[in-house]
């Protein structure tokens, strides 16, 4: 066990956003909490499972249209500017946590493979709005369908009093570690239809 949590620690991010738990900072953060004992055994399971859960349904909903490879950096552009329809550099540097020297610079080779384009905004000329190329939307409308298709088949295995418990839960957890997430009223109504309809 100790050994797995040590490689979950290590890899709990991928790309630019990479955390390293594994550094000298994290251990002591680690070795200063006290973790209520009831808790222990959840907390364990939670580090090593979510990690190699996100990458494995990563890893079988990540095929791409013919033709198109784009790098888990300029996926991850592509997210943002999915759900957003268009956006701002900066808009998309702060929600990838990244300067936006380097979103720019990205989003330049972006430009000049076909995966964005950038237009003016026409309330306000000064401002440049970036949006996904057709292409583009293909690749993430690609991903998502198959994203789906992976947790279909994963979920259909499970009981219905299994997956009524999994998404109370997972809407408890979202609740306290991303309050903001649950306090959006999109995302939260998404989360009420789902556990209303595993009841």
């Amino acid at each position: 066990m100790a050994q797995a949590l040590e490689i979950a620690r290590d890899d709990t991010m991928e790309g630019d956003s990479k955390v390293v738990m594994g550094d000298l900072t994290a251990i002591s953060l680690r070795d200063s909490v006290v973790v209520p004992e009831h808790l222990r055994g959840t907390i364990d399971a939670l580090l090593v499972l979510m990690p190699v859960l996100t990458r494995r349904i990563n890893s079988l909903a990540s095929e791409c249209p013919s033709g198109y490879k784009p790098t888990l950096p300029q996926i991850r552009v592509m997210t943002v500017l999915a759900a957003s329809g268009t956006s701002t550099v900066s808009a998309i540097a702060e929600a990838l946590e990244s300067s936006r020297p380097a979103t720019s610079e990205m989003i330049d080779r972006m430009v000049d493979i076909g995966y964005v384009s950038r237009e003016p905004n026409p309330a306000d000329r000064r401002q440049v709005l970036i949006s996904l190329t057709p292409p583009a939307a293909e690749i993430m409308d690609a991903k998502v369908a198959r994203r789906r298709a992976v947790l279909v088949e994963s979920l259909s295995d499970l009981s219905e009093q299994e997956l009524a418990g999994f998404l109370k839960g997972m809407r408890g957890f979202t609740r306290t570690i991303a309050p903001d997430v649950m306090s959006d009223p999109a995302l939260a109504s998404v989360c009420e239809r789902a556990v209303a309809g595993s009841t």
